[in-house]
């Protein structure tokens, strides 16, 4: 999979030979879901109450300029990433016992850039999880993919491990725009992933997540940005603000902006074109924003998914007709979540809780549930 820096661009032949492996080689055709690894659910009772595992990886291959150090956002190394999947088997281990009756019917495993696993950890992950919990029959499967960051031999992985919708994580249209993020996940990125997974007839995988609220992103940038999307054709199309954290790079420099200005950056810890939050200087209204996705979106044929949240509690998700993501559907049927890993929350049994932030805790006390859960409070 990915190593320590994401791909701006590929070899034709080289992509195209290794995606016909992916088309042709073994579990190619194998049912979504297919795993070398015993499945707890067998036998499971159809009664049991439904639940949606999220799986957070919090490394990356370079940090963000909206993104601060630390947390969710860990420059990967060989030796963390291996101590991180066996922490995460530990905490697998330590909440599946208690949820005996409960039918795991998606699973997304999410953050910057999860393919930094690479193809062992993932497939050693996926192993974990559905010896510690009982995935439903067909349970929906989807990572994060930053764009570029894909390869044929990733695709290949990501199938053999029952994986059945990638969430391409979109942070700007154009490589100007890109820059500005210090992410170059742009539509040129976007559209070297597609190339691969075309060529191994995988398309259907495909779904996309944009951000919103750039800093000074104006409504027809945003109109431009959705078109753009839709090229690819994908099911279902995330919504998800952008959000720029206190002390980081950009928060500084539209913080100055908005000094000289005589604006504010608010005070909130985070800006941009959220509602509910403060802007910065120069950022569109989400309102607007709001007006212009259910344009673009709703005249081509998608829905929103009512009740659907995409990145976390935030954002919207909307879809094809009859092709919304389970994970959408159970989000619109208030399907209580259990989160494994780094700043993971959950929702469940009537209360609501976050992981910790701090990976050298969680890493040495997580198989110990009380040890690494913060801010519990009960929901109704």
């Amino acid at each position: 999979m990915a190593d320590d820096k994401i791909m701006t661009a590929r070899d034709a032949s080289e992509a195209a030979a290794e995606a016909d492996e992916v088309a042709s080689g073994p579990n190619a055709s194998a049912a979504p879901g297919t795993s070398d690894a015993p499945n707890r659910a067998s036998g499971h009772a159809e009664s049991a109450a439904d639940l949606v595992l999220r799986v957070q990886i919090p490394f990356c291959a370079q940090l963000a300029r909206y993104q601060c150090p630390g947390g969710r956002h860990v420059l990967a190394t060989p030796r963390l990433l291996d101590a991180y999947v066996g922490a995460l088997e530990a905490e697998a281990r330590a909440t599946g016992a208690e949820l005996l009756d409960r039918r795991v019917v998606a699973v997304h495993v999410a953050g910057d850039c999860p393919s930094l696993l690479g193809a062992e950890r993932f497939q050693r992950l996926m192993r974990g999880l559905r010896a510690c919990f009982a995935l439903a029959d067909g349970a929906e499967v989807s990572v994060d993919v930053l764009p570029g960051s894909l390869s044929a031999a990733d695709l290949l992985a990501y199938r053999r491990a029952g994986v059945t919708r990638l969430v391409a994580d979109v942070v700007a249209d154009t490589p100007d725009e890109s820059a500005r993020t210090g992410r170059f996940a742009d539509m040129a990125n976007m559209g070297a992933t597609m190339r691969i997974v075309r060529v191994a007839h995988a398309q259907g995988l495909i779904d996309v997540r944009l951000r919103c609220g750039l800093p000074r992103q104006t409504p027809g940038m945003w109109r431009r940005e959705l078109a753009d999307a839709l090229a690819w054709e994908p099911r279902q199309v995330e919504v998800a603000p952008l959000t720029v954290e206190r002390g980081s790079r950009m928060w500084e420099e539209e913080s100055t902006r908005g000094s000289a200005a005589g604006g504010s950056a608010g005070a909130t810890g985070e800006m941009g074109a959220t509602v509910g939050h403060e802007t910065s200087a120069g950022a569109t209204d989400a309102r607007e924003l709001a007006a212009v996705t259910a344009d673009v979106l709703g005249g081509a044929g998608y829905e929103r998914v009512a009740g659907a949240r995409g990145d976390g509690a935030r954002g919207e998700v909307w879809a094809l007709p009859e092709h919304a993501s389970r994970l959408a559907q159970a989000a619109a049927r208030d399907v209580e979540t259990l989160g494994l890993g780094v700043g993971a929350a959950s929702r469940i049994d009537g209360f609501a809780y976050e992981n910790t932030d701090d990976l050298d805790l969680y890493l040495a006390r997580s198989a110990d549930v009380a040890a690494i859960v913060r801010d519990v409070r009960r929901v109704g």
